[in-house]
């Protein structure tokens, strides 16, 4: 393919008010593209060279849409000196004269509890092999539904490492365009329609900005949720409304399904207490019961979902301390819901397997983030919709649920 011009790679459909990262700002004249290309978009422009940094700032000011950084966007936070060259300035050619600041853009994104990202420009003369080493690696590459990227061929092994970084989008992004070490782009794959059934924890299919309405579907892109009351798993059987609403739904399209952690959290240990039987044995009986109605649902391309995480040792004790015998007040130390929840999720992904479902979990990476799990949490029990949503399309996309 020849060189193209703008109109042939700005060809990303956006959502309404889109959030766009520009990482090398320069003078900011691929911003003003994104303006005039994106209607009431929101810019985070990452420039680290502090004369470009403020012509962008000059260019834009008092335009509240344009946020303006002085540090670049790589794998981690550090200092380092780059060669001026204009737009060719990288820090990868010798005889550096200007100390610029990189931050990594994981902990950025962290920082202000950005969780979607519509379009990512990179043109960082090098640095985007690091960056984007970095973050395939990572859970948060997702976050970004389109990318917009120029690779470079001065940097050592340029050709394997990005074969390997073009290998790893590949597995979540349909790759739109490629002018060879010019402009790429590429874009999230599309997940096929899954209407999504539970207990108060199916609103994170939502991605409002907390718990959905019982008894009402809730649409959001391409997953439809329906949130009941507080049922457990163990007794979902006698709650025939569930069938109901389940066979409701259309046979050839796919059923997510989620109860379970009203179980882990409160009734298992009840169950220990009063019947003398261990953890193990109580799990297998409510997951038992679980799959009679499962098996129940005339629809069979069933997804069944993770229970998730707690955030506090006592959950909710401001109200629960006063309401002990409520039957969801959590039960036992996080240590022990924690494993009872790890053997349900275990047990319910075994049972699925038997019966060729797809198995969706996200338990795995929010309960091991310990340093930035709060941000994840609507309250001290439910997920927050909106920042988990990239994490439930990427465990989709792996599912293989894409169209």
């Amino acid at each position: 393919m020849g060189n193209p011009t703008w109109s042939d790679v700005m060809k990303f459909t956006l959502k309404e008010n889109p959030i766009i990262f520009d990482v090398g700002g320069y003078k900011g004249e691929w911003t003003k593209l994104a303006i005039d290309s994106y209607v009431n978009s929101t810019i985070y422009v990452f420039e680290p060279v502090k004369k470009f940094y403020d012509i962008i700032l000059d260019k834009y000011k008092g335009n509240e849409n344009i946020k303006v950084f002085n540090f670049g966007l790589s794998d981690a936070d550090r200092t380092e000196k780059i060669s001026s060259g204009d737009d060719a300035s990288s820090v990868f050619i010798e005889g550096g004269d200007e100390e610029i600041q990189l931050k990594d853009i994981r902990e950025f994104l962290f920082e202000h509890k950005i969780f979607h990202v519509d379009l990512i420009k990179i043109n960082i003369e090098g640095e985007e092999y690091r960056l984007l080493e970095h973050l395939v690696k990572h859970p948060e590459l997702n976050v970004i539904e389109n990318y917009l990227i120029q690779f470079h061929r001065f940097i050592e092994n340029h050709e394997e490492r990005r074969d390997a970084i073009v290998s790893e989008f590949s597995k979540y992004y349909n790759r739109i365009f490629n002018y060879e070490f010019i402009f790429e782009g590429w874009t999230l794959k599309n997940t096929q329609k899954v209407n999504c059934l539970g207990d108060s924890h199916i609103s994170i299919f939502s991605n409002s900005g907390g718990l959905i309405t019982e008894n009402t579907t809730t649409p959001n892109k391409n997953l439809n949720s329906y949130r009941f009351g507080p049922y457990l798993a163990f007794n979902l059987e006698s709650k025939r409304n569930v069938l109901d609403v389940a066979n409701y739904f259309p046979k050839d399209e796919n059923l997510l399904i989620c109860f379970g952690e009203i179980d882990c959290r409160s009734q298992v240990k009840k169950h220990i207490e009063t019947s003398c039987k261990d953890f193990k044995e109580v799990i297998d009986e409510i997951v038992s019961n679980y799959f009679k109605v499962i098996d129940n649902i005339q629809n069979k391309n069933i997804v069944t979902f993770s229970v998730t995480p707690e955030l506090k040792e006592q959950p909710h004790w401001y109200y629960y301390k006063d309401h002990l015998e409520d039957f969801d007040c959590p039960r036992g130390t996080y240590k022990e819901r924690r494993e009872y929840k790890e053997y349900f999720n275990e047990k319910v992904k075994e049972e699925s397997e038997k019966r060729n479902f797809k198995h969706v979990s996200i338990y795995e990476y929010i309960v091991n983030e310990t340093d930035t799990k709060d941000i994840y949490y609507l309250d001290d029990i439910h997920l927050m919709p909106k920042s988990v949503n990239y994490l439930i399309n990427r465990e989709l996309i792996k599912s293989g649920l894409i169209i």
